[in-house]
């Protein structure tokens, strides 16, 4: 379960990435395909298995989907798994918050090499002091 739940924060981290970098809203418009923009149903955005089953291509233009979406949810999913697989302490909420706010920032940082300073150092700092106290 926590895997899935990982995969599903995954996608989402995956889709912030992305938009921060092109310009767009979170909100608006909603998911769809960058090449043919038709809107995506419920049932394409289940983590995992609609990239599986659609055969990482869109339903409707057939276009090759980037692999990156699958790898993102996969990452995440194992990510959430690790932090979590003891048990769900603060502390473990708090390394698994500090360690997917770090991932993100590395997908924006991947994709376009300008990753803006004062996020990291906010990020960065924030997780040393609650680490102290």
């Amino acid at each position: 379960m926590i895997f899935i739940i990982g995969c599903c924060f995954g996608s989402f981290g995956y889709l912030v990435a992305t938009r921060q970098l092109s310009g767009l809203s979170l909100i608006f418009p909603a998911s769809h395909c960058t090449t043919c923009k038709s809107h995506l149903h419920w049932y394409e955005l289940i983590p995992v298995i609609s990239f599986t089953l659609q055969a990482g291509r869109c339903r409707h233009c057939q276009v090759k989907l980037p692999f990156g979406y699958l790898v993102a949810e996969l990452t995440c999913g194992l990510l959430f798994v690790l932090c979590l697989k003891d048990t769900i302490l603060p502390t473990s909420l708090l390394t698994l918050f500090w360690l997917y706010t770090a991932w993100i920032l590395s997908i924006v940082d991947i994709y376009s090499q300008l990753l803006d300073l004062g996020i990291f150092l906010v990020q960065h700092y924030s997780y040393g002091v609650f680490n102290f106290i």
